[in-house]
């Protein structure tokens, strides 16, 4: 007849010892009764009819399980922008057992297309900056998961940064008193833009509701405009993502006081009493 022991050797080295219960020909494994690295002994036992025994012994070793990463996410997932402060959490396990230690490292890829590019950066807090990314691209972020035997795995998230649109800071209209109807106007403005672009302004001026020009400058004329006329220089920036924002500045016509340009009493000469 055949008996069995099963043994474990911790690490491999050392004194076997039985496990108990282990007296079966197969035996179940879990990460509470073994770990990587231990070796797994089955003594096997021979006994005839006449009480004679002989024993034979195989081993196996107990190789380790690379841990497993469940979750990975990057936050804010939307409406991200190139000032967004992002966050990556994941979580993992290890079949045998252990905790993992998590790692995270982030990278982004230009325009969401060709190479990934990494960001030197391993914290698991990412604030973008317009140094950092722009408009449409795509920031990863890779976790790894390591467990005490330094096998590890890896899993990523994404997201796209999205465009912020320019920011008009002023807009102003020259003169902006005492102005009459020949006057030139002129029209300024600045912006900003939070991506680091340089917008483009362009200008609109209207009366009424109704467009009388489209440059940064505008000829008033006595027959086009009239003393208290409302004249709006509207001023718009735009971005090379298609984002834009106005800002308004306007200014009233003034009355231009008649002068006289000649006196004349005729006749001039030969006046009498009677004339």
């Amino acid at each position: 007849s055949l008996s069995y022991q099963w043994a474990k050797q911790t690490g491999g080295t050392g004194t076997p010892a039985n496990i108990s219960s282990a007296t079966t020909d197969t035996l179940t494994l879990s990460p509470t009764a073994v770990q990587p690295g231990d070796s797994i002994l089955c003594r096997v036992t021979a006994t005839d009819s006449s009480g004679d025994t002989a024993q034979g012994t195989d081993s196996v070793t107990v190789t380790n399980s690379r841990p497993v990463v469940t979750s990975v996410a990057v936050t804010p997932d939307t409406g991200v922008t190139t000032s967004t402060a992002l966050t990556c959490s994941a979580t993992a396990n290890d079949p045998d057992g252990g905790s993992p230690t998590i790692s995270f490292e982030w990278a982004k890829q230009t325009g969401g297309a060709g190479s990934v590019v990494n960001l030197s950066v391993t914290t698991a807090t990412l604030t973008l900056t317009s140094s950092i990314v722009q408009p449409n691209d795509v920031v990863f972020c890779r976790a790894t998961a390591t467990d005490a035997q330094g096998a590890s795995t890896n899993a990523t998230d994404s997201v796209i940064v999205g465009n912020s649109d320019p920011l008009m800071t002023k807009v102003e209209i020259t003169p902006d008193s005492g102005i009459s109807t020949t006057d030139l106007l002129s029209c300024s403005g600045t912006a900003l833009d939070p991506d680091g672009g340089t917008p483009t302004i362009s200008y609109e001026w209207s009366l009424g509701g109704t467009v009388v020009g489209s440059s940064d400058t505008l000829q008033l004329t006595n027959t086009g405009f009239a003393p208290n006329d409302v004249v709006v220089c509207t001023a718009t920036a735009t971005d090379s993502d298609g984002g834009s924002d106005s800002l308004t500045d306007s200014i009233t016509i003034q009355n231009t006081k008649p002068t006289i340009r000649n006196v004349a009493i005729s006749p001039a000469t030969g006046v009498t009493t009677s004339t």
